[in-house]
């Protein structure tokens, strides 16, 4: 039976290999973002490159806390319980840490690609997404 309604959902065009939704995800992101922007098209060009860049550094940071993360998982019986909790503690304060210094050395870098106002609104495009990602209306003025 799942595998009928599975199939039934593709043929209805309804489920998307996961690769093409986040493919779209991604041209959505892009297209608001730019439009949110107001970018230039030669504003563009020098701002997406900076903007993947970030993106692949904060992914790369990302994963190494997951990966540690899984073997801090794989080693929990051998820790005592405040030596866990120890752990994920440093784990989380370094995620965290380690995405604003991304950030701020990326902030730099794009503070040069484009006018700063234009920097702004690319900050507040981005906690529009977030918000709206976690089903959130956000105050009335931003509405």
């Amino acid at each position: 039976m799942r595998a009928i309604l599975a199939f039934a959902l593709l043929a209805a065009g309804w489920a998307q290999p996961r690769y093409e939704r986040s493919e779209r995800l991604r041209s959505l992101q892009i297209a608001f973002l730019s439009e949110q922007m107001g970018l230039l098209p030669e504003e563009a060009q020098a701002f997406w490159p900076i903007y993947n860049a970030r993106e692949a550094a904060l992914q790369k940071n990302r994963q190494a806390i997951r990966d540690r993360l899984h073997q801090l998982e794989a080693r929990r019986s051998e820790l005592t319980p405040e030596a866990w909790r120890d752990s994920v503690s440093a784990l989380y304060l370094q995620l965290w840490q380690a995405e604003a210094d991304i950030r701020k050395a990326f902030h730099e870098q794009l503070k040069k690609a484009v006018p700063p106002e234009k920097v702004a609104r690319f900050y507040l495009a981005e906690l529009r997404l977030l918000r709206r990602a976690l089903g959130e209306a956000g105050p009335p003025w931003d509405r």
